[in-house]
């Protein structure tokens, strides 16, 4: 099989994450206010996110299984055009149940990508047992996607003031193209496809009992987990309370949009600090002190009233989130091997499809029964419970 020049695998890994970028800054920020915009309850929304979150955890070890036995690019392509075809559904209807297919056929597209992309730069790279350079690349593969969400920001920001469904076109638009250029540009470089003559089925049950042993036994891979599930739990329901807070604080859709522009340039060298600490402090010191400050983030964003405060507070929170994304995934990387690669990182994100749905469920029915103030201070204690699991599991020293 072909190899590809380091530098191109390099390229195209970031602009993955840089077209990620992009949907991920007018999907998670102005998704739940468009959904409102059409009259829907903020309880339907977030049980219907939580719904479409089980189909992720469905299709996320099957999708993980095609990655490893048959082919991570075809999974990386099919992703794309899956998503695509979904938020063209969002930009056409408006009856919620065509809205809740379309929503849930993004979510299934993102099955086929989630775990498969990293697992696709990291063996073509040969990086697997390269600590410092899988810090480095992740680094540089999140700024890919900073530079994404402050783009996306200011298409937001410019789109919504014309007119707020566009929004939906404009990311099929980028998804479907995207597809079609990793169609050319993208290799199975170095990927040695897993053989068996058992049916898919028995594939798919096979490789998630491997990656829930491996998990299990490897005290690293199950402390990362143990992150995943509170992690994801704390962050699900403080990304419905971001728009609401800041709508009470006087935001329209628009300026939410242009705010998070603003938020991601003041934030886009976090990728780096985060890589610069991490080879000074070393990943489970880096982690566990930015957990918790994240957790604590949370709590004050939620208590203020005070517009200023509560920025500063959630420009505070982006900063760490951004600077420990890679040496989280870099973290995660080192501890799987290459065979079991794409199915292992299924197996996390089938826990992060879990707890993310769980997340969702709750997070309407802690805002309407308890209010703002009480759902963030239970979104901030469980990030600082996970600030000490990265205390307790991760490994001593400096990269």
């Amino acid at each position: 099989m072909k190899n590809y020049p380091e530098k191109k695998i390099k390229s195209v890994f970031y602009s993955i994450e840089f077209i990620n970028g992009l949907r991920r800054a007018l999907v998670y920020s102005l998704g739940l206010l468009y959904f409102i915009s059409l009259g829907f309850e903020v309880k339907t929304i977030t049980s219907l996110f939580a719904f479409s979150g089980l189909f992720l955890l469905i299709f996320e070890f099957p999708t993980g299984v095609f990655a490893d036995y048959f082919s991570r690019k075809k999974s990386i392509i099919i992703s794309f055009f899956i998503m695509s075809i979904g938020y063209l559904g969002i930009f056409i209807f408006k009856d919620f149940y065509l809205l809740a297919l379309s929503w849930i056929l993004t979510d299934i597209g993102w099955s086929f990508q989630s775990g498969t992309t990293t697992a696709w730069a990291v063996d073509a790279l040969d990086y697997g047992k390269e600590k410092k350079k899988l810090a480095t690349l992740f680094a540089r593969f999140y700024f890919s996607e900073k530079v994404g969400l402050i783009l996306g920001g200011l298409i937001g920001l410019i789109i919504v003031s014309y007119e707020y469904r566009y929004i939906w076109f404009f990311v099929f638009i980028t998804n479907f193209f995207m597809a079609i250029f990793l169609s050319i540009a993208i290799n199975d470089s170095n990927f040695k496809p897993k053989k068996s003559s058992d049916n898919f089925f028995k594939k798919t049950i096979k490789q998630m009992k491997i990656s829930y042993f491996y998990t299990i036994k490897n005290k690293e891979t199950f402390g990362i987990a143990l992150t995943v599930i509170f992690g994801v739990f704390s962050l699900s329901i403080f990304s419905v309370l971001t728009p609401l807070i800041l709508t009470e604080l006087g935001l329209t859709p628009a300026k939410i949009s242009g705010l998070n522009s603003i938020i991601g340039i003041l934030v886009i060298i976090s990728p780096f600090l985060g890589e610069k600490f991490s080879h000074k402090l070393g990943p489970r010191i880096t982690l566990s002190i930015a957990s918790l400050l994240i957790g604590i983030g949370i709590i004050i964003f939620g208590l203020s009233n005070i517009f200023i405060l509560s920025l500063s507070s959630l420009i505070l929170i982006r900063i760490f989130l951004d600077s420990t994304d890679a040496i989280h995934d870099s973290t995660f990387q080192h501890s799987a091997t290459s065979d079991i690669r794409a199915s292992l990182s299924s197996f996390i994100s089938v826990l992060w499809a879990i707890f993310f749905s769980i997340g969702m469920f709750f997070s309407g029915i802690l805002v309407e029964d308890l209010g703002l103030v009480s759902t963030s201070l239970i979104s901030g204690i469980f990030m600082i419970i996970c600030s000490i699991f990265y205390l307790l599991y991760l490994k001593p020293g400096i990269e």
